[in-house]
This record gives structure tokens, C-alpha cells and sequence, in this order.
């Protein structure tokens, strides 16, 4: 009886030990200041993380493979950092930066009609 209870200990001690992690920070390329909620995701699969108010995120639980890391968030050029090797030997670490995307506007006119004075009506009557 306790060799097969062994056994299952053994073998999801084995299965979690399998699992990697993926952290590290996303700031502006220009100003180097971190940037919050970006969108980080292993391509290809549904892991991802967002990034904290200090740029910072982590994804914890990923299965060792080779992905290509997506970046994400308005105001800022897309970014695919590739073939990136998560191993369960150590914690992969990451930086990266992103540039922003300038937009054009289309221009806006405003027009406004003249003031026109409508006849009151009175509020109460004197007799």
C-alpha cells in the first residue's frame, strides 16, 4: 500500500518540479521609464502575465519549450522577442522595451451658429 502512494508522490513531485518561470521588466525605449499593464504572452500558447506599476511581471507554471515572447499596449509598437528557451534550471529573465507608436489625428473643425435670442415666456403672471 505504501509503494503505490510513494509512486504518485514521486511522480507529481516530478511534474511540478517541470515547470519554469518567465519574469522581467517592460519600460519606455525612449525615456527607459517602466511601464504598467503591458500585455506579455507566450505565443502560442494561453500563458500571460501584466505588468505591474513598476514594469515588472511574472508568469510562473510555464513548461519548458522555446517561445517567441509578444509585447503589447496602447500607444506602443508591438514586439515579438523570439525563440526565447525556458528551462526549469533557472528562472528566465527578461527585459524589455518598447517604442512608441505615433499616430497620426485627423483634424477636427468646430463650427458654432450665431446666438439667437428666443422670446421668454414669464414664469407667473401679475394681475
Amino acid at each position: 500500500m505504501r509503494t503505490p502512494l510513494f509512486l504518485l508522490g514521486l511522480l507529481a513531485s516530478c511534474t511540478l518540479a517541470a515547470q519554469a518561470v518567465v519574469k522581467g521588466t517592460v519600460s519606455d525605449a525612449r525615456t527607459r521609464e517602466p511601464l504598467p499593464f503591458v500585455n506579455v504572452l507566450l505565443d502560442g500558447t494561453t500563458t500571460g502575465a501584466t505588468t505591474d506599476i513598476e514594469g515588472r511581471f511574472t508568469m510562473e507554471n510555464v513548461k519548458p519549450g522555446l517561445y517567441n515572447v509578444v509585447v503589447s499596449s496602447v500607444g506602443y509598437q508591438r514586439r515579438v522577442v523570439p525563440e526565447v528557451q525556458v528551462g526549469t534550471a533557472r528562472p528566465v529573465e527578461l527585459t524589455i522595451t518598447l517604442e512608441p507608436s505615433a499616430m497620426e489625428l485627423q483634424e477636427v473643425e468646430i463650427t458654432r451658429k450665431a446666438f439667437e435670442r428666443t422670446k421668454e415666456s414669464p414664469l407667473s403672471s401679475a394681475r
